[in-house]
């Protein structure tokens, strides 16, 4: 299943747009459109999309998959006395529905209008249109009343929520990103995309999907997977995979998808370096399984139901997230009751010492956004931005969620002096969500 793209729309935009709303109006009876579209020529609307691109307050969002808009997601600003508000609007063509992706445009759209200086977001949305009124609550819209016979079809009338998003709550207010910090925010996650990319240009290990070989064995029993460097995965830690559903959280690369696939498993990958979405989607085309994959981040809400999945696999990667307490609360969101989190992590060792790891040089916490000269570090080493995470973050986080830690294990870097000296570096756990 090809990767969906997320970006701003463009003028160039204006013909594909208008095809892809006449879809969408034939398909639902919750817009204000129907077969017909709007209407408007390719002209005009490629003159509202130039617009919305000046406006500082507004932004336009289109999804893709395989270059066919599949979603849209729009923020329309205000000017003078309502500057601090806007309306929200979301659609997703039918065939789409349900697989996250108003999630994921939910996300972009909450964090432009924070980092734009819109404190409140309006949206109105049919009474009965349970799956879209539980995803705006899930992220904090609360319905303020209704307006009845909004919509009339025929000879039927349709009451309308009207609901509104306050990012002057706790909630929002503690994520809220002053300019300097939005831009160390954007500049860090694109820095890490960027290196990881070029790593595996120049033959990461990480990076390197299997073969068809070690997949035709792995649909014969023959199998392991890593989450630290050496040690595999016990194979009783995931169990009888047939059938299950599993996520692959920034698990991208085609090296354990396709394992996981192999052993008949529904898989599900999230990764936010395109090459290793690549590699993940040339596994599963060479091979022939289904696999959705989605490129995003996860310091975001993850675009996923309540209680989707029945195992996360999530390797060593959070070292490349400054705060992993919010990944662990939507890991145990999105797992079922009985579902596993089998996650491997770094921990603080490795950012005390020195590159030739003989001396002690670092303080604690490892922080490159905090700490210019650590951050200089990283640059000298190529080595992407990384912060280290304590033992109370790894696993009192996973406890904080509401897991259950059930096994765990150690492991080293696989190479360098503290590897030869036998020092672990790196934890595994296997919790489970009651």
């Amino acid at each position: 299943m090809e990767a969906i793209e997320i970006r701003e729309a463009r003028a160039e935009d204006a013909k594909a747009l208008l095809t892809y709303l006449r879809r969408i109006g034939g398909e639902s009876d919750n817009l204000t459109f129907d077969n017909q579209g709007l209407p408007f020529t390719e002209e005009e609307e490629a003159r509202f999309l130039e617009s919305v691109h000046r406006d500082s307050k507004s932004i336009q969002l289109i999804a893709l998959r395989n270059g066919t808009i599949i979603a849209d997601g729009s923020i329309s600003g205000f000017q003078r006395r309502m500057s601090h508000r806007a309306v929200l609007g979301i659609s997703v063509v039918r065939e789409e529905w349900n697989h996250g992706i108003g999630s994921m445009l939910m996300e972009r759209l909450i964090d432009f209008s924070r980092n734009s200086g819109i404190e409140l977001i309006n949206l109105e949305v049919r009474a009965d249109n349970d799956s879209a009124i539980h995803l705006y609550e899930k992220y904090g819209f609360r319905s303020i009343g209704t307006s009845p016979a909004y919509f009339k079809i025929g000879d039927r009338y349709f009451d309308f929520e009207l609901m509104v998003l306050d990012l002057r709550t706790d909630r929002y207010r503690s994520r809220r990103l002053t300019e300097d910090d939005s831009a160390h925010l954007l500049r860090y996650q694109d820095i890490n995309a960027a290196t990881i990319d070029r790593w595996i240009e120049e033959g990461w290990e990480w990076g390197k999907p299997i073969s068809h070989d070690d997949y035709v064995k792995a649909q014969n029993g023959e199998w392991d997977v890593l989450l630290t460097p050496t040690k595999p995965v016990p194979h009783e830690w995931l169990g009888d995979l047939r059938g299950k559903k599993i996520l692959g959280l920034a698990s991208g690369g085609g090296q354990q998808m396709p394992v996981f696939a192999a052993l008949g498993a529904e898989c599900t990958v999230l990764d936010y370096a395109s090459r290793q979405i690549a590699s993940e989607r040339m596994v599963a085309e060479r091979e022939g399984y289904q696999i959705r994959i989605i490129q995003g981040d996860m310091i975001r809400p993850l675009p996923f139901e309540n209680e989707e999945f029945d195992l996360i696999f999530h390797p060593v990667s959070n070292c490349y997230v400054e705060d992993v307490g919010p990944i662990w609360k939507e890991c145990h969101r999105v797992l079922k009751h009985g579902g596993y989190l089998i996650a491997g992590t770094d921990h603080y060792i490795n950012y005390i010492v020195d590159s030739d790891e003989k001396r002690i040089v670092n303080s604690l916490p490892f922080n490159p956004l905090r700490n210019p000269e650590q951050m200089q570090q990283l640059q000298e080493e190529d080595a992407g931005v990384q912060f280290s995470h304590s033992l109370e973050e790894q696993i009192g986080g996973q406890l904080e969620a509401g897991f259950r830690l059930l096994n765990i294990y150690e492991d080293t870097n696989g190479e360098g002096r503290l590897h030869g000296l036998g020092i672990p570096t790196f934890i595994a756990m296997r919790s489970l969500k009651e």
